[in-house]
């Protein structure tokens, strides 16, 4: 009888061994997948969520900020000030404001601002705007309240990362680095894509 018991015992000791193993190897894709979901897909989601309902002209119907909220905004979280722009993308026409003096501009760092007129206006890239490292610490994208930035469905609309070689160095340590410092405010994303 206590031959059968241990048999038994052994049966079910390399059974429950399986679907433990079966579980955990489940757990082990889910979390690489919830992983993988977070770094590319949730951004492209979050980047977009301004934009999700488009009028007729392509712009958000969604208003910037939250106009009916009851909390004070921190003094830490107010809006830059963009009074005094290192770069001026447009000349005064939503024509003038190019999808290539944005993604220069953004290069160069600094504070970037847009004179498309006082309509609003979409801008389509065709690569991505990438922020270096080693350019201005500052980054700060003011869209006045009227630009939308669009990646057209294939290009993702603003890259920034310090571990990215190709985006220069500063430190050994990527995670040691206190620039670039991105502020994006007054602007709308749509249609950016990151795969």
């Amino acid at each position: 009888m206590s031959i059968l018991r241990e048999g038994f015992r052994k049966d079910n000791k390399k059974e429950l061994e399986k679907r433990f193993e079966k579980i955990y190897t489940k757990f082990k894709v889910l979390t690489l997948l919830c992983i993988l979901i977070t770094m590319f897909v949730m951004p492209i989601h979050i980047i977009s969520a301004a934009a999700l309902d488009q009028s007729e002209n392509g712009q958000s119907e969604i208003p910037l900020g939250n106009p009916e909220g009851m909390m004070p905004i921190p003094e830490e979280a107010q809006l830059e000030d963009v009074s005094n722009p290192d770069h001026i993308i447009g000349t005064g026409t939503p024509e003038s404001c190019t999808a290539e003096a944005f993604t220069q501009a953004v290069a160069l760092g600094g504070t970037i601002v847009f004179n498309g007129g006082t309509e609003p206006f979409t801008i389509t890239l065709t690569e991505t705007a990438k922020i270096f490292n080693n350019a201005n610490p500052d980054v700060i994208i003011d869209g006045g309240g009227l630009v939308t930035l669009s990646g057209g469905d294939h290009v993702r609309i603003l890259y920034m990362n310090t571990a990215d070689p190709e985006q220069v160095w500063t430190t050994s340590h990527a995670q040691n680095q206190d620039h670039p410092r991105l502020t994006v405010q007054n602007l709308h994303f749509t249609s950016g894509n990151s795969i």
